[in-house]
């Protein structure tokens, strides 16, 4: 491809000559002309014109209803170095954004009309409207025009004088379609020009998920962001856990369940059958990949989820996620208990868990049953024993605001607690408030937040005050460093039907300040809204009946491991995340587990 301005000599005879730019249109021609612009084109331009490839539009620039310039504009080339360096592509981002770039192929100025700034004035009326001439002959817009000029010929002065940028030379191939080669050296290497049509254009372009047509990011899973097999991967991790089946008769390997019962988990199913029919719909080749000469039957599953050690399997579970995350609890943890209310059998009770999660990034870094006779004020501590938090932040509700605990997560994991304080700790909770309400006592540190959503407009005022001796002295609690009051105010959409309450808390974190303090406080509730009612509106786990042995404790592993590829793979919402693995081939979730 090349480009081409053919101007001649000033025609003293020209009707234009004096004519203003400023009624020169540029617009495309129509079906019955196109055999004029074409005749013009062969006669005038150097390099005539042939046939298009792909796409292709042909525009007229004109004055008077007369001609006096012709341009065409077609698909891009397939691969240009200087361009691909300049966009940071790969081959996979240039096959996804190619058809966004369009090709100057040709543009000619009539014999006659050598009028100042014509050439430029009429590249840019062409630019100016040719994504959306695009959008509309061909479904998609364009984000880059480019084009090329031979260097022996001409400079590209009107393409620079149009704001078009030079980016360099190309290596100097052709397309040569009835030799032997693909390409072939020519010797004739051009200067590439381009022009870009949208802003942050080198963003987008090189971003996987960025739509087009809405020109917005878009949302999409990149499960590369997760660890591969060989390098700290799920399946490795799943081959690690023992199998509590006997090794006579075993045609399945234990793992090879774990990773299936995984991904069909990932993919929307929520019980044995479920599992079983995505089992069976794999391909051999993926079977293999899965460790597996034919799919399982359902009582496989109901066997080794069954007597699966759900200790050992959380345990795992939970430590990939942590690094899969990067290895470190940077921000706040919430504890925070729930019941799987379809899990007890006739002679029993519901299954009661408790779980840790990472506020930030919304992972469970542990989770842990608690016993029948036992409450979660004595499995808190069983819960973090086995954990790194030393410096982090733990949240709870009112229930873990207990001496024993606060001992627990200052002196024992070297971590600061934040409690809320409620009518459990009378005598505290009175000291509280008092400290808070009184005016006489400063003001350590305050802030405010506001935040609207779900139909609703909230507003948070929190205030600090320091913990004295002499409060201290009064209650045995020990570790209290800071006192906080938060109101939370909230109205409707339009602001009307207000209400209002207030909370108080303590804190042994004496570094941290009013806006650290409230936004752990309201991030607490991610443990309710991002887990639990996750588990329970989009895995169904509430309506679930398995229940059978240690199979209601390990399924709310593997949600909680679903609800994490889905995160660190940049989903934003869980229930698209399922789509996105149910609507993709399958090899995406295995992808994730590392196979």
């Amino acid at each position: 491809m090349a480009c081409y301005v053919g101007v001649v000599e000033k025609n003293p005879n020209s009707p234009l000559l004096c004519q203003d730019l400023s009624l020169l249109a540029v617009r495309p021609v129509d079906f019955h002309e196109k055999p004029k612009w074409r005749f013009l084109m062969n006669h005038y331009h150097y390099l005539g014109f042939g046939k298009s490839a792909g796409e292709s539009i042909w525009y007229a620039a004109t004055l008077a209803d007369e001609w006096v310039a012709l341009l065409s504009w077609a698909a891009a080339a397939l691969h240009v170095g200087v361009r691909e360096e300049w966009l940071g592509w790969d081959s996979v981002a240039r096959r996804r954004r190619l058809h966004l770039v369009a090709n100057n192929t040709r543009f000619l100025v009539l014999p006659g009309y050598s009028i100042k700034n014509l050439a430029s004035k009429t590249l840019r009326l062409s630019t100016n409207r040719l994504s959306k001439d695009w959008e509309k002959f061909y479904g998609h817009p364009i984000w880059l025009a480019e084009t090329f000029v031979d260097p022996e010929r001409y400079r590209g002065t009107c393409y620079l004088a149009a704001g078009w940028r030079a980016l360099g030379k190309t290596a100097g191939f052709s397309r040569m379609p009835k030799k032997s080669g693909f390409y072939e050296a020519n010797e004739k290497p051009k200067l590439l020009f381009v022009l870009p049509l949208e802003k942050d254009i080198r963003a987008k372009f090189s971003s996987p998920f960025f739509d087009a047509k809405n020109n917005k990011e878009i949302f999409a899973m990149d499960v590369s962001k997760l660890p591969m097999e060989g390098k700290g991967g799920l399946f490795g991790t799943l081959r690690t856990i023992n199998d509590p089946r006997s090794k006579q008769g075993r045609r399945h390997s234990g793992h090879s369940v774990l990773a299936i019962s995984t991904c069909a988990m990932l993919s929307g199913a929520r019980g044995y059958s479920a599992i079983t029919q995505y089992g069976k719909s794999l391909s051999k080749r993926q079977l293999d990949r899965l460790r597996c000469r034919k799919p399982p039957s359902e009582s496989t599953y109901k066997r080794v989820l069954q007597r699966l050690d759900p200790e050992e399997f959380d345990e795992k579970i939970c430590g990939w996620l942590l690094a899969a995350t990067g290895g470190k609890t940077q921000s706040a943890v919430s504890v925070d208990g729930k019941t799987l209310r379809g899990s007890f059998d006739k002679d029993g009770k519901p299954i009661h868990l408790l779980s840790a999660l990472l506020q930030h990034e919304k992972i469970v870094l542990a989770q842990k049953r608690v016993p029948d006779k036992e409450n979660e004020i004595t499995g808190f501590p069983k819960l973090l024993a086995p954990m790194d938090i030393e410096g982090t932040l733990i949240t709870s509700d009112a229930m873990q605001c207990q001496v024993a605990n606060s001992v627990f997560i200052v002196r024992e994991k070297k971590a600061d607690f934040l409690w809320t304080v409620k009518e459990n700790q009378p005598t505290l909770l009175d000291l509280v408030t008092k400290t808070c309400a009184d005016e006489s006592r400063p003001i350590d540190s305050q802030a405010t937040f506001s935040t609207k959503g779900h139909g609703r407009i909230e507003n948070y005022e929190c205030v600090v005050k320091t913990w004295t001796l002499d409060i201290a002295s009064q209650h045995q609690f020990p570790f209290i460093t800071q006192a906080l009051r938060i109101k939370r105010s909230w109205t409707d959409s339009e602001g009307n039907n207000p209400k209002s309450e207030t909370r108080h808390l303590i804190t042994s974190a004496s570094l941290l300040k009013a806006d650290q303090l409230l936004r752990a406080s309201i991030d607490h509730w991610a443990i309710e809204n991002s887990l639990h009612y996750v588990r329970d509106e989009t895995f169904g786990e509430d309506r679930s009946r398995i229940r059978k042995g240690n199979a209601p404790q390990v399924m709310a592993t593997l949600r909680n491991l679903s609800m994490g590829i889905i995160r660190i793979s940049g989903g934003k919402t869980i229930t698209e995340g399922l789509r996105h693995f149910s609507w993709q081939k399958k090899h995406e979730a295995l992808r994730a587990i590392g196979v």
